[in-house]
């Protein structure tokens, strides 16, 4: 092409050619002010200088399979997490992509791969109101974040193109990117170029939901005194008292025996929060038991999922499981065993120091404990920061009205639905009348819920810290 014209191929998937990956190609010195960014509502692009770069948009991961490598590779440069991998994304679309439509976009300059957005498109509704939103997959349904990948050089060029692109593909009212973990570095970069590429408003709500996060040191004793004389006493008593009568020990589980443990933990904490008369993480979220078992016992074969058994003197004492990419170990949950044999000696307390001296043992530093408040993991160190959300809207009028209501429809929702219904009432019948859990939660109702409920944080300008069981795991 000319370097002073623009080409643009339809981002519309291929009937005849499914699984191959549409390639736009934009070459051009003077930006996307172009045909389909004039007198169309569902542009909001700017122009932009751009260098020469390369778009392939994948509506299927059989597709993407071709840059998986490139994938892995840029999400480690980057600094991305485990949410923000191949193998993630892709059993995460394959358990909650109903009703919704793959567009994965890729940005290459050359052979690099310097930005991946795995979006997802789909039409919410509440009553007569809908709303036409993109979003990162992983944004909602497991407890867990996303990451839009992108090298920082690149950002400003990538992100036009990207809002063109989307445009082009299909009408949107929102396209939503979070939540993004504490840790996330990049958030004001992605902002100013949101803002830089659309006339839209761009919505930013930092901090407002803990996200808790660890920093281990290399020996289990500097890490102990990182902590208040008074923790750092009860983990030491309690290691003393049961050495006496006891041996404590964890085994990495194998591949072969994953299956195994994956039920046991499930069981146990089910029988935890049965025993507390409350509903567990595997209950709240439709879905998610089927979702983590499957990429547990994936990511296990690979050398990825860290899962241990915690005995004393071959008694059980616990299961934690968790998963380990690029540097960082997530911590999803530490389950006890079932019984009061071990309460005296805090179980909780020993199976994170377990997880903490395995971290020690690989040289891995940063434990991701996920989101929520939880005193226990403040008494523990854990550093509380901030989830962040983005929200760019549409600039067209239309857009900006289906947003204002279907957020005021949403709110009626939490009010009656989750606050009212799920906190209160469900409660009381499930202790009064022992009512089984199906009937608590239907999950269909739970799962528009959980796929709608990022508006109210995304459109919130302040710091919402609220603590309830739909932020993310909690240990049993």
């Amino acid at each position: 092409m000319e370097n002073n014209r623009c080409q643009h191929a339809a981002l519309r998937p291929d009937n005849s050619q499914l699984l191959v990956p549409l390639v736009t190609e934009l070459t051009h010195k003077w930006g996307l002010q172009g045909p389909a960014s004039q007198g169309s509502e569902n542009s909001g692009a700017r122009s932009t200088p751009s260098r020469s770069c390369r778009i392939e948009v994948h509506h299927s991961f059989e597709s993407a399979a071709a840059i998986r490598e490139d994938w892995t590779r840029l999400a480690k440069a980057v600094g991305g997490d485990l949410f923000a991998s191949f193998d993630w994304c892709t059993t995460w679309w394959k358990h909650f992509s109903k009703d919704r439509r793959l567009e994965i976009y890729t940005f290459w300059f050359g052979d690099d791969l310097v930005a991946v957005f795995p979006l997802f498109r789909e039409t919410l509704r509440w009553g007569p109101i809908g709303l036409r939103v993109l979003r990162l997959l992983g944004g909602d349904h497991a407890g867990t974040r996303c990451w839009p990948m992108f090298k920082t050089e690149f950002v400003e060029e990538v992100v036009p193109l990207l809002i063109a692109a989307m445009s082009r593909a299909g009408a949107w009212d929102m396209f939503q990117i979070g939540d993004l973990p504490g840790y996330f570095q990049q958030t004001e970069v992605l902002c100013a170029a949101l803002r830089g590429a659309s006339a839209g408003r761009t919505h930013v709500n930092q901090n407002y939901y803990p996200h808790a996060v660890f920093t281990i040191p290399e020996h289990f004793e500097k890490y102990l005194e990182q902590l208040s004389g008074n923790e750092r006493n009860n983990i030491r008593k309690s290691e003393r008292k049961l050495s006496k009568t006891h041996v404590l020990k964890s085994t990495m589980v194998q591949a072969g025996d994953s299956r195994a443990f994956l039920e046991e933990f499930f069981r146990w904490h089910d029988d935890y929060w049965e025993a507390q008369n409350e509903l567990g993480f595997f209950t709240l979220w439709p879905g998610s038991r089927q979702f983590h078992s499957e990429i547990a016992q994936a990511q296990c074969d690979a050398g990825q999922s860290v899962l241990i058994r915690v005995c004393a003197n071959d008694e059980p004492v616990g299961l934690v499981y968790a998963h380990r990419f690029n540097g960082r170990f997530h911590l999803f949950q530490a389950v006890r065993a079932p019984g009061s044999l071990w309460e005296s000696y805090g179980p909780g307390r020993l199976l994170h120091c377990e997880a903490f001296r395995w971290c020690m043992s690989q040289g891995v530093s940063t434990v991701d404990a996920m989101s929520g408040f939880y005193e226990y993991k403040r008494r523990l160190g854990a550093d509380f920061l901030g989830l962040t959300t983005l929200a760019l809207v549409h600039p067209s009028f239309s857009s900006r009205v289906r947003t204002k209501l279907f957020q005021a429809m949403v709110a009626i929702v939490y009010a009656i639905y989750f606050r009212a219904w799920f906190c209160r009432i469900a409660p009381f019948l499930r202790k009064r009348f022992r009512m089984k859990n199906h009937r608590l939660v239907r999950a269909g109702m739970a799962r528009r819920f959980i796929r709608s409920r990022f508006i109210l944080a995304a459109l919130s300008s302040g710091n919402r810290q609220s603590s309830n069981n739909l932020a993310g795991p909690q240990d049993a």
